[in-house]
Order: structure tokens, then sequence, then C-alpha cells
């Protein structure tokens, strides 16, 4: 329960994957020691990059770090948006055993 601040109860299946998905797109890769090297994602390694190299790179590395998750059978990047002078939004689907998860997520840029 994030609005509570609260670790209550139990959840499985589509639940618990989507609650993975957020937590790995959220989860900075390399920096957490209680992670393993292949736990969360390297989207703030595009900071500071062109709108160009982040459409390029952005479902690379979003379908490295969701993969890991033997739940996951695929990420699609469908749209990567320029959301105002200085970030990107990017729009997608994962697909799971449980069923598909939308998800959006914005990475800072360059504003050059």
């Amino acid at each position: 329960n994030i609005d509570g601040e609260r670790v209550n109860g139990i959840i499985d299946d589509y639940y618990a994957i989507k609650q993975a998905v957020d937590k790995i797109l959220n989860t900075e890769r390399f920096i957490f020691p209680i992670y393993s090297e292949n736990y969360g994602s390297d989207l703030n390694d595009l900071i500071g990059q062109d709108f160009d190299y982040i459409k390029v790179e952005a479902e690379r590395m979003l379908d490295e770090a969701l993969r890991a998750d033997d739940r996951i059978t695929g990420v699609y990047v469908d749209d990567v948006i320029k959301a105002d002078n200085d970030s990107v939004l990017i729009v997608g689907t994962v697909e799971t055993m449980f069923g598909n998860i939308d998800f959006s997520k914005e990475v800072a840029e360059d504003d050059e």
C-alpha cells in the first residue's frame, strides 16, 4: 500500500507481476546492494541523451530490465513522446504469463 506507506496482505499472479514491473521500472540498476546486478533498469543512462538516441535505446533497455523476471514474455514500446523541453515519455506494454500490463515511464533528456 504505497499511499498508506504500509506493507500488508498478500498478492499473487497478475497483481504481483504488476507490482514487480513497477518496481523494476523505478529501481535504478547497480545502485542498491540488496539487488542483484540483473535487477532494475538502466533508463537513467538515457538522461542527457538526445531524443533520437532515447527512441532507439528505450525498448532495448526496457526489454533487458523486465525480461530478467521469467514471468514476463514480451516488452513492447508503443511510443516515445517528447513530453516537454527536457523529458520524454515512454509508453508501452509488458506481456506476462498473467496478462498484459500497460506502462509509462518519464525520462529526462538534454534540451539542446
